[in-house]
């Protein structure tokens, strides 16, 4: 039996806090099933980076998060430095453009992701400004905010966090603040 959806949303919301914790991040299908409750059909799921969906690219807009984590289990670098396994982004896609938006501000760093947004045949577009703290582990939460706020759910509200480089952590609180009023 189906919660009412103020329950699977209360309930989604305690699984995710407890899914986050320190040097924890959150796993595919708590992301998935919190976006499916929150965003239209145009939400098409969540996916580790080596097992995008190609035929999704046809779409005239679609909206994914995409575990850059690898299911063959290969460690990610930017330069030297390592980042965190699972760490997820968000692909928004437009009939004119596709944009790729890390929480970090990094550039595309996977091949199977630049080919990807390539079949997409479209504008890509990528965001440079970080907005997620490197000691955070809330990536997750963002990539449903950005698809929630993508999918329309959330436009009234106003993104302080998209501005916010002086206190890069105090981003983690804005956004679980923000997804909290948006279920509300």
């Amino acid at each position: 039996m189906l919660l009412p959806l103020s329950g699977q949303v209360s309930n989604l919301t305690d699984r995710i806090r407890n899914a986050v914790g320190p040097k924890k991040g959150m796993r595919n299908d708590v992301i998935g099933r919190f976006c499916k409750l929150a965003c239209s059909d145009n939400f098409r799921g969540v996916y580790p980076v080596d097992r995008l969906p190609h035929k999704i690219t046809a779409r005239p807009s679609f909206i994914i998060i995409v575990n850059l984590g690898r299911v063959d289990g290969k460690k990610r670098f930017f330069g030297d430095t390592a980042l965190p396994p699972g760490h997820f982004v968000t692909v928004i896609a437009t009939p004119s453009s596709v944009h790729y938006i890390d929480p970090f501000g990094l550039p595309v760093q996977s091949d199977l992701m630049s080919k990807f947004l390539y079949y997409c045949n479209r504008r890509i577009r990528v965001n440079r400004k970080q907005i997620q703290s490197k000691k955070s582990n809330y990536c997750g939460l963002y990539c449903i905010l950005f698809a929630c706020y993508a999918d329309g759910l959330g436009n009234d509200l106003k993104l302080e966090f998209f501005i916010n480089k002086e206190s890069l952590k105090r981003n983690d609180a804005l956004c679980s603040k923000y997804l909290i009023r948006m279920f509300n």
